[in-house]
């Protein structure tokens, strides 16, 4: 899976947050999606292409 469209990224937001989310590694193929100007960051998984956002699969970073 490449990066999300630009129209879908702009409407795909963290479900516990509403906060936007970003590819993570920001270049290739995403292993997950993290969100942006939250703290503490959540980040969710990529499995098998796609973006599980699902709030109790959300790991926070610090």
């Amino acid at each position: 899976m490449s990066e999300l469209p630009t129209w879908l990224a702009d409407a795909v937001r963290c479900p516990r947050t509403g906060a936007s989310l970003t590819p993570h590694p920001a270049t290739g193929t995403p292993i997950s999606y993290r969100t942006v100007g939250v703290s503490p960051t959540l980040s969710y998984p990529v499995r098998e292409g796609i973006v599980v956002l699902l709030a109790d699969e959300a790991e926070a970073l610090e």
